[in-house]
């Protein structure tokens, strides 16, 4: 009887201990993902938040290291979009979003609204780095010299 109970109690006291190691020896290489802090809107004047792509990042539909996140433009699109001059190719800045890792990421539109998304912006929301820089859109031209105008045919047809 003795000899019995001993080995029920060796038995349950492996089973025990084997459970106890399996629950400890999970894998710990789950993949933390960053968490994206409030939205907020840019509030600086338009034409200053004109941007184009650097081509080193690609175009997300959230934060690029938040959970979910899809890619909608790819770093090859974004680098065939920094190297274009077409107006379309531009983007329009509109908001940001910082992450819990220090990381900024700027809410963009390109000027034709085909691609809409968040690129990264660098680690300060005061100056767009990364994936975007500033950009000129409008230049200074020069004002012409004052010259008087003659109408060859003037007449009163589509005049109001």
């Amino acid at each position: 009887m003795q000899s019995s109970l001993k080995k029920s109690l060796y038995l349950g006291l492996a089973a025990l201990s084997f459970a106890g190691v399996a629950a400890v020896s999970t894998t710990a290489s789950a993949k933390s993902y960053a968490t994206a802090g409030a939205y907020s809107t840019l509030k600086t004047d338009a034409t200053k938040r004109n941007v184009e792509a650097t081509g080193t990042n690609a175009l997300y539909t959230k934060p690029g290291t938040v959970k979910g996140a899809k890619v909608v433009a790819s770093k090859a699109t974004m680098a065939k979009l920094a190297s274009s001059k077409k107006s379309a190719d531009y983007f329009r800045a509109y908001g940001v979003k910082t992450t819990n890792r220090g990381s900024v990421y700027y809410r963009v539109v390109s000027m034709d609204g085909k691609y809409r998304g968040y690129i990264y912006g660098g680690k300060s929301d005061t100056a767009f780095a990364g994936g975007i820089k500033s950009a000129d859109t409008t230049t200074k031209a020069t004002m012409p010299t004052n010259t008087t105008v003659y109408f060859k045919n003037p007449g009163t047809a589509n005049v109001t």
